[in-house]
């Protein structure tokens, strides 16, 4: 006995479509279930100490990560360190810079602040918004010829736009 799927088969051609057609719709479907859509924080890529260039972060709970490593990156001159990175949303650039003053570098965590000489910079170029550093911290977990790997959070302020902008969940691997 032959099944309603092998009798409309050879029936006729009109029928292999429909059958297919409807094949094809079942899987995609199902397969469409299985697919849940990232959050915020699964977009964000992993808190890492290997050196894979990587930077990312939540801005007012949305993720924040640079398309290219070549948009992302440290510098070190003198007794200062320098952590900045760029993306481009809409056609505008968006970026976030550190400076921070350190005659000792090595792994531990920076105060941030407007006030003191390690704060963090979040300018806008579509709202031409300049934000402050109003409080915050910065964690360097490696600083090695192989990685400066980390972690940040800060509130920053912005005078002009009169708004306030939370970073949460930040974290680079150089």
């Amino acid at each position: 006995m032959k099944t309603f799927i092998e009798l409309n088969l050879q029936t006729h051609p009109s029928n292999r479509f429909f059958c297919f057609s409807l094949l094809f719709f079942a899987l995609s479907v199902f397969r469409c279930e299985d697919e849940k859509p990232k959050t915020e924080l699964e977009k964000l890529p992993p808190a890492t100490q290997e050196g894979k260039d990587t930077f990312g972060c939540l801005v007012n709970g949305k993720a924040w990560v640079p398309k290219s490593p070549l948009d992302a990156g440290p510098d070190f001159w003198r007794d200062w360190i320098y952590i900045t990175a760029n993306l481009h949303v809409g056609g505008q650039k968006q970026q976030i810079w550190f400076d921070i003053f350190d005659p000792e570098q090595g792994l531990k965590t920076y105060e941030l602040s407007a006030e003191l000489e390690r704060r963090v910079t979040f300018y806008n170029r579509a709202t031409s918004c300049d934000y402050k550093t109003i409080s915050g911290k910065l964690t360097v977990t490696s600083l090695n010829a192989k990685s400066f790997s980390g972690t940040f959070e800060f509130t920053a302020i912005s005078s002009i736009c009169k708004d306030t902008l939370r970073v949460t969940h930040g974290r680079f691997d150089f």
